[in-house]
């Protein structure tokens, strides 16, 4: 984290292993207990398949169609908050989660008829 105008924060979590979520809902709450007046992200992540093998979409050339059961991880958010007013520096006080997104795959076959 970098206290300023604009301030930068980066959350990353690089741990496939065992991890439920995809990406995070949260909200940064500066000092005021206010939100930023704007935020840019960045982010990067990786492709990860139903057996844990990783593909870097930067490194590698595959089509996601190939790779079975994909999900999106992400693994570095980069965020720069800009302050609702002009000069004044964003202090983030607090990261707020909220909920989290996943991808699940069913295995299950259901039939539906139709009249």
């Amino acid at each position: 984290m970098e206290v300023g105008q604009p301030a930068r924060v980066v959350i990353s979590n690089h741990e496939m292993k065992n991890r439920e979520y995809e990406s995070l809902q949260f909200r940064i709450i500066d000092d005021s207990e206010g939100y930023p007046s704007s935020m840019e992200m960045k982010s990067e992540g990786v492709f990860v398949d139903k057996n844990g093998i990783k593909y870097d979409m930067k490194k590698y050339l595959v089509s996601y169609a190939k790779i079975e059961q994909p999900r999106y991880f992400f693994t570095v958010l980069s965020m720069t908050l800009h302050s609702n007013k002009a000069g004044e520096k964003v202090i983030p006080k607090k990261l707020e989660i909220f909920g989290y997104n996943t991808t699940k795959y069913l295995d299950n076959v259901v039939k539906i008829s139709l009249k």
